[in-house]
């Protein structure tokens, strides 16, 4: 009987510590700190909605995203809200950076993102490989994989040098008219 009063005793002491401490937690967290699943803190999972409004984009859009491969929910079942983690809004980040920077098309998007992942496969490859002839074919294979990327960039790049041509190219015509009419007689 001795036994069992310590034991309901230490379990009431647990209690009253770990409702204590999370009241602590509460009262010391800063308001301005960054919710759960948060890129700033994306230790647990975070729901569609707010991975929407976190990134500014609408819910149809992830959807389409987890349709054509581009991102996979953590968790979603029929009828139920979809749930994302840490690496998915790793990858929401990318896309949106290949988007904005590059403007790359969802096509390219998902092909970059498909070498990233190999790169990743690689690495793994790379320290678990015991002999240096294993770990050479590795980065020769991450080498090519690399010269791809490279490649994907350089012919977006050079649409863009291609168009900026243009876009000068007018200027010019625009600015010569202008100084034209200027430099006429006025009627």
């Amino acid at each position: 009987m001795k036994t069992r009063v310590n034991n309901t005793k230490a379990n009431t002491e647990f209690k009253m510590t770990t409702k204590f401490k999370a009241e602590d937690a509460q009262s010391n967290s800063d308001t301005t700190a960054p919710e759960k699943g948060s890129v700033e803190n994306p230790n647990c999972s975070i729901k569609i909605s707010d991975v929407a409004k976190q990134f500014g984009l609408t819910l149809r859009t992830l959807r389409y995203y987890e349709e054509i491969g581009l991102i996979n929910p953590v968790y979603h079942k029929v009828g139920k809200e979809r749930l994302y983690e840490k690496e998915e809004l790793e990858k929401l980040t990318k896309i949106k950076e290949l988007q904005d920077l590059l403007g790359l098309k969802l096509s390219d998007i998902k092909h970059v993102l498909e070498v990233e992942s190999k790169f990743d496969q690689l690495k793994t490859e790379f320290l678990s490989s015991e002999t240096i002839g294993e770990k050479v074919l590795i980065l020769t294979q991450a080498v090519g994989t690399n010269v791809e990327l490279i490649n994907t960039v350089e012919e977006r790049l050079s649409k863009l040098r291609k168009y900026k041509k243009e876009l000068q190219s007018r200027q010019v015509r625009i600015e010569t008219k202008l100084k034209s009419m200027q430099n006429s007689p006025k009627p």
